[in-house]
């Protein structure tokens, strides 16, 4: 973005959007420092679950764990109730009152926003309270083989990355 955007008008934005006033190249420094710990930890991780395979194997086994197509929405819609679930369970924060978002498939204009993001009522929107969980279904694939390079993107973990950061207690709690 900041190659867009040049880099006197991007330390404009985060100033404006995020409060930050450091540096761009502090700042690109921090991002790699927690990139590399981020990579050591990975690795750490995954010496622990196989010290036989290497990293990349065992992130691509992960990759391959993801629900069939038609099973995707009922995976998120299920990811979300049992971190719901958890929280209350551990009576780890009070969720709010609201009933649960609506897990459904993105529109079709808004197909290219990303794979999956939550859409929440505004104050003044009194038409549902319900929230809308946006995730994007992958259609139109000429062959199996691209549908499941693109149901990689949707593996088990990062359903559920995605749902701990829209849901709960993601945006979802914060709304």
């Amino acid at each position: 973005l900041a190659v867009v955007l040049g880099a006197d008008a991007y330390r404009k934005k985060l100033l404006g959007e995020e409060m930050v006033d450091v540096p761009l190249e502090a700042l690109l420094e921090l991002a790699y420092a927690d990139l590399r710990r981020n990579q050591e930890q990975f690795k750490e991780v995954a010496a622990r679950i196989n010290p036989d395979r290497n990293v990349g194997d065992l992130l691509m086994d992960l990759q391959k764990d993801h629900p069939a197509r038609e099973e995707l929405l009922p995976a998120f819609a299920t990811s979300l109730a049992e971190l719901r679930r958890f929280i209350e369970r551990k009576k780890l924060l009070t969720l709010p009152l609201v009933p649960p978002p609506l897990v459904q498939d993105t529109p079709p204009l808004m197909r290219t926003h990303g794979l999956a993001w939550l859409e929440v009522p505004g104050p003044l929107d009194t038409s549902s309270p319900t929230a809308l969980f946006n995730v994007t279904v992958p259609a139109g694939y000429r062959t199996g083989e691209q549908l499941e390079q693109r149901m990689r993107w949707f593996s088990r973990p990062v359903i559920t990355g995605f749902a701990l950061r829209e849901g709960y207690p993601g945006r979802l709690t914060r709304a």
